[in-house]
């Protein structure tokens, strides 16, 4: 039980945040848990959820959410209770604020998580959503898994307020990627 005021904080998020925002976040998470396993040629894969109504002008549905999917370590119980705990330290070597996944509730309705982590010499899996009232993990679930490989998957969907603002998947990855380069020198 967290006991934080989730929509209150999620309402006092600054400006310079952005509908890309969130997105970032789950691909820098996605990537920061493939280091942490330490596994070669892994993979970190972002899905286009769509609205099945499509636009008369160019036949494409609008964005509603992601699913950023990754092969990295999963939400163990340290990874687990650092999501629980708002302005998280776990990740502050990394720069991170402990606070990023509450943009994902500024932008999106929902966020799920389906994950399988290895502990105590076991593979397990793990879901959870994230709460909007006062808890920050709800509905969550652990069992013994028979998968044999560990990795998480994200969801956000029900894109809030605003239309994303753009629709084509070159145009979203070209403003993604640039996030993701490192500077030319």
């Amino acid at each position: 039980m967290s006991g934080v005021n989730i929509l209150r904080a999620v309402e006092n998020i600054r400006s310079g945040t952005t509908v890309y925002t969130p997105v970032i976040e789950l691909i820098v998470n996605a990537i920061q848990a493939i280091r942490l396993s330490k596994a070669k040629g892994s993979l970190v894969d972002v899905m286009i959820l769509r609205s099945r109504q499509t636009d008369l002008e160019d036949g494409i549905g609008e964005v509603d959410g992601f699913i950023v999917s990754d092969d990295g370590i999963g939400f163990n119980e340290q990874h687990r209770n650092s999501f629980d705990t708002i302005y998280s330290a776990l990740k502050a070597k990394d720069g991170g604020k402990g606070f990023g996944r509450f943009t994902c509730l500024k932008y999106f309705e929902n966020l799920s998580v389906q994950s399988v982590f290895f502990e105590d010499g076991r593979f397990r899996a793990r879901s959870f959503n994230m709460g909007t009232a006062t808890d920050i993990i709800v509905n969550e679930d652990v069992s013994d898994t028979e998968a044999t490989a560990t990795g998480s998957q994200v969801r956000i969907d029900g894109i809030k307020r605003t239309r994303f603002p753009d629709k084509g998947i070159d145009t979203i990855s070209r403003d993604l990627l640039p996030v993701f380069r490192p500077p030319i020198s």
